[in-house]
């Protein structure tokens, strides 16, 4: 029974060590705040990510009440702890499908990648907009 014990752990410790070595891991909420502008008609989600060194922005949208899809796009910018603009990005939302043939999407997400890490005390702030992304 031990051994079967060891053999578990063993298992699980490789698994957890394979995943950490892609290079991603939450930031730390001390050190970046996210401010996510109010929508009546979407429930927004917010993590950042480390993803090797870069600050990846990753959102999950639901829509609420009588609103059935999330067209546009969403706004990220990122500011340092006295307002200057670090990096600014534009994000397109993407329809994430469940169930069999006639599915409809029930949620939605949008992903932003900026080189490199903030400065400590850093803001993100997200914006969802119903235009479509606008060209760089």
């Amino acid at each position: 029974m031990k051994s079967v014990l060891f053999v578990v752990i063993g298992v699980a410790m490789t698994f957890l060590s394979s995943c950490a070595s892609y290079g991603t891991r939450p930031y730390s909420p001390l050190r970046l705040s996210v401010l996510v502008e109010p929508c009546a008609e979407l429930d927004v989600s917010v993590r950042l990510l480390d993803l090797d060194g870069d600050l990846h922005v990753h959102g999950s949208v639901c829509a609420k009440g009588k609103r059935a899809s999330v067209p546009g796009h969403f706004d990220v910018v990122v500011r340092t702890a006295d307002g200057t603009e670090w990096g600014r990005g534009q994000a397109h939302v993407r329809s994430q499908f469940r169930g069999g043939l006639h599915a409809v999407p029930t949620r939605w997400t949008f992903d932003a990648t900026f080189g490199g890490g903030p400065p400590d005390g850093s803001t993100v702030s997200v914006a969802h907009h119903d235009a479509p992304h606008s060209a760089p």
